[in-house]
């Protein structure tokens, strides 16, 4: 592990419209334009990075913020006036997609209720007021992470402006979706929502978990927690994170695949560890968080580190001959989102947060 974490790849995969997607090796890939999905988190990331570093480094947090200003600048122009968000725009600033991302709906609404919390003019106002268009398309939204990621949002938006019964309504309809959803799937000693495991898994026990824990649900809670059990089991039976790589994914019944493992994975299990451990003070949350913060040092399957020290970039994942070594929006977002949960847990050895002399501040 390194003694700081440059933030130059941030700075150079964001230009005055939002986070381009992808790269081709640490140079941004203009060719694929710009995704509602990448600016959303990096919004999240932002502001978090902010925080972190308000005390210790006023500089970096003043850029932060101006970052996290482009970045809901970007989901407000892709918001469209039915509450939905537009996902893809192409570098000419061309939204190129008609068809609703239920998932990005749901990064969305996360983004803009954990921005409201944060009381910052202009910021925060504006989050609202996405947050409240995206509120009338809730009863549409069907997609299992696209619920768990909404209902996570209501959590986080109702610890800033209390609950009342449209929002505990809201969040119990979704959460108990989920349940309905584990029930019907849970067969055999496979403890899951649906017959296979994909992506960005850990978002549904993480929201069953924050649901549960916030309104005293406890059947709620339980299936976040059993389901969140299984994921470790499957994910840590090595001694460290072995992510379902998407290569394959896993269906019930089969062999799980090895390789295309992403970094998402890993922040999505990661984070549902940190939820887990706040809410039962249970070292096994503790413990497998620090695994999937270690997965991108080098204790996975490969043993190779996804963090690139040179360009301050986080390669793309682990492939079958070895590291994908592009390092595009989701990979970086997803590192440092992890180092957040590192630090919110306060593992020991963390590195400081850094830019490096002489690269451009926004």
């Amino acid at each position: 592990m390194v003694d700081t974490i440059k933030l130059d790849h941030v700075y150079r995969m964001t230009d005055d419209t939002g986070m381009l997607q992808h790269s081709r090796y640490s140079i941004p890939d203009r060719n694929h334009g710009y995704s509602t999905d990448d600016n959303s988190r990096a919004l999240i990331m932002a502001l978090a990075l902010a925080d972190i570093t308000a005390s210790s480094d006023p500089i970096i947090s003043h850029s932060q913020m101006a970052l996290a200003e482009t970045y809901l600048g970007f989901m407000q122009h892709a918001q469209r006036a039915d509450g939905w968000w537009r996902n893809f725009m192409d570098y000419s600033r061309r939204f190129i997609d008609d068809n609703v991302s239920q998932d990005c709906y749901g990064r969305c609404m996360l983004a803009c209720s954990y921005a409201t919390g944060r009381s910052i003019f202009g910021i925060s106002d504006i989050a609202f007021d996405m947050f409240q268009k995206g509120l009338e398309r809730i009863d549409d939204v069907k997609s299992p992470r696209a619920m768990a990621y909404t209902a996570l949002a209501i959590v986080r938006y109702a610890h800033y402006s209390g609950w009342d019964e449209r929002l505990k309504a809201y969040a119990l309809r979704l959460a108990r979706a989920l349940c309905r959803l584990y029930n019907v799937h849970d067969r055999g000693g496979w403890h899951w929502f649906e017959d296979y495991i994909t992506y960005c898994n850990g978002i549904l026990p993480h929201a069953l978990i924050a649901v549960g824990d916030a309104l005293n649900d406890k059947e709620i809670l339980r299936v976040g927690i059993d389901s969140l059990m299984f994921l470790i089991d499957s994910l840590t039976s090595e001694g460290y994170l072995d992510i379902v790589g998407n290569n394959g994914w896993w269906l019930k019944g089969g062999q799980k695949a090895l390789y295309d493992q992403q970094c998402v994975d890993a922040v999505s299990t990661l984070w549902a560890c940190v939820e887990a451990y706040d809410t039962t003070d249970q070292e096994l949350f503790r413990d497998t968080a620090k695994l999937c913060w270690d997965w991108f040092w080098g204790h996975n399957r490969s043993g190779m580190t996804l963090y690139d020290p040179e360009t301050g970039g986080c390669y793309d994942g682990l492939m079958r001959l070895g590291i994908n070594k592009n390092q595009g929006a989701e990979s970086i977002i997803s590192f440092l989102l992890s180092y957040v949960g590192a630090m919110h847990l306060e593992l020991e050895q963390l590195p400081k947060v850094t830019i490096s002399n002489g690269y451009i501040i926004r």
